[in-house]
């Protein structure tokens, strides 16, 4: 059942509301002891992860007993928090669908209950497939389904390739810049121009700003702390910015409507798909919702992806020159096509070696909508659960040394879809993981043909992030002529970066 504002509704326990004191984790004896373990989940949660995870094992709460709330909006109806990693938990959460739901990205500062006109715009913001689940989101994803099968998403290699080319033409060797920024207003113009046929240089949506400001407003702890709609508190710019992006997705959605013979974007598709039963077509908020969230999630993994896969290289020179190699034999200077990745084999071993060990995407989180059992403990309904790609992607039983790049491990094994995981799996995997494979090899077939990339010192390497792992203070890097000496900026890292993979010294 939804409620009118379409965000489930989570009935509570009646038998308690509170996580068992069976389930393993730290003691906090104070309300004071579990915001502070709240908080280190934000700053760091792959580093709590870690903790964690070799003291008490796969399941654990981070707060036994619970009390805690990470991303729910119910304040008092929330048991507490569970991490879980390994294949067998990751695919019981993945396939109890009824069982385990999703929710809108905006999560604690979802308006629950709020029905006023001033948090309208914020109740959608960040929805998308996120924040519909059970018959709701089996309808609605089947009807976003065709346009990312893998003939559709192919049809989109053409505007990659203009983009890419387009963006970085004016890159010259021996150029010094930030290459978690260049990837993501590469990876924000491909996503607009793909999905909503508008680009960003020429004006085109205007989105970008009212997305990504709420995002990060959503992730700032001041929000958290102080919900409220008053002057010079950041609430009230995340409820101004959810509007601003509510406008301009109006503007973007109505440009389409006036367009009916354009098909060639991911949101005409949408425009004109229509449910099988009874021919309704999406909502306007169901497609606003849509629009916020294909464009946030359709570059932040992509752009991510791409920033550690350059500095994974930069560390790696053999593997970076065999690469190349495989690229100029193949492609003699072209971007790769769709039809060229078959022949492209070490590409597609080096991104998914690159999405294992610094998962872009870290955590899948879920709210249970029912009592459940879950690795041999009793969780409560409406108990938060965090299922850990990236802690699953780095056991050793499942990857030997995970903390080594090693692209050939995708040479010589396969890996279940619940062990290797970076797009999740189940019934809610990502529906845009082919278009952001795709893109990413779009890009790196051009960028490393083109420029051999230095890693510069001038910062530590440390991560950040929730909902995606970036590098905190980004990531400087200096073109090369490519072949000139793969070796350059190796052994030069610091940070913690150095707590998820081996690099050199």
């Amino acid at each position: 059942m939804a409620t009118a504002t379409g965000t489930p509704h989570i009935p509570v326990s009646p038998r308690s509301n509170r996580l068992p004191l069976e389930i393993p984790g730290p003691i906090a004896r104070t309300r004071w002891g579990r915001l502070k373990a709240m908080s280190r989940f934000s700053r760091d949660s792959v580093a709590l992860g870690n903790e964690l995870f070799r003291k008490h094992g796969p399941v654990v709460s981070i707060v036994r007993g619970g009390g805690t709330r990470l991303f729910t909006p119910w304040k008092k109806d929330c048991p507490g928090s569970v991490l879980v990693r390994g294949p067998e938990l990751l695919k019981e959460v993945a396939t109890k669908h009824d069982t385990y739901h999703k929710f809108h990205l905006s999560g604690v500062l979802h308006p629950y209950g709020d029905t006023s006109e001033r948090t309208a715009p914020l109740r959608v913001f960040a929805s998308g497939l996120f924040g519909v689940n059970g018959d709701d989101h089996r309808r609605q994803r089947k009807m976003m389904a065709p346009a990312f099968i893998p003939n559709r998403v192919a049809t989109y290699a053409d505007a990659m390739i203009e983009v890419t080319e387009r963006m970085t033409s004016n890159w010259q060797v021996g150029q010094t810049f930030d290459i978690a920024v260049e990837m993501r207003e590469l990876a924000r113009e491909i996503a607009s121009v793909c999905l909503f046929g508008e680009s960003l240089e020429d004006g085109g949506t205007e989105l970008t700003a009212g997305v990504q400001t709420g995002l990060a407003l959503v992730s700032n702890p001041l929000v958290r702390l102080f919900p409220y709609d008053l002057p010079g508190l950041p609430y009230r710019k995340l409820l101004e910015v959810s509007e601003i992006a509510y406008r301009r997705a109006q503007g973007v959605i109505a440009r389409r409507r006036a367009e009916p013979d354009k098909a060639d974007d991911v949101l005409s598709m949408l425009l004109k798909a229509r449910d099988e039963t009874d021919g309704a077509a999406l909502t306007e908020d169901e497609l606003i919702g849509h629009v916020n969230v294909l464009f946030a999630a359709g570059h932040e993994t992509s752009a991510n992806a791409l920033t550690w896969t350059c500095f994974l290289l930069s560390q790696h020179p053999e593997i970076y020159a065999d690469l190349v190699e495989e690229l100029q034999s193949e492609l003699n200077g072209e971007t790769a096509r769709p039809s060229d990745f078959e022949r492209l084999p070490l590409l597609d071993r080096v991104i998914k070696e690159s999405m294992r060990i610094i998962t872009p995407v870290p955590w899948n989180g879920r709210v249970l909508a029912q009592d459940a059992e879950l690795g041999g403990f009793e969780l409560p309904v409406g108990t938060e659960v965090m299922g850990s790609i990236y802690h699953t992607h780095h056991m050793p039983e499942i990857f030997a040394e995970p903390e080594r790049f090693q692209p050939s491990r995708f040479s010589d094994h396969h890996y279940t879809g619940y062990e290797y995981n970076p797009f999740s799996a189940g019934q809610r995997i990502c529906i845009g993981a082919g278009f952001a494979m795709q893109e990413i090899k779009i890009v790196l077939s051009h960028l490393l043909q083109k420029f051999q990339l230095e890693f510069i010192p001038e910062r530590p390497i440390d991560r950040q992030g929730t909902i995606v792992i970036i590098p905190k203070q980004g990531m400087l890097m200096r073109t090369r002529p490519t072949g000139e000496n793969y070796a350059r900026g190796v052994g030069t890292v610091a940070g913690n970066v150095r707590d998820m993979v081996e690099l050199p010294t």
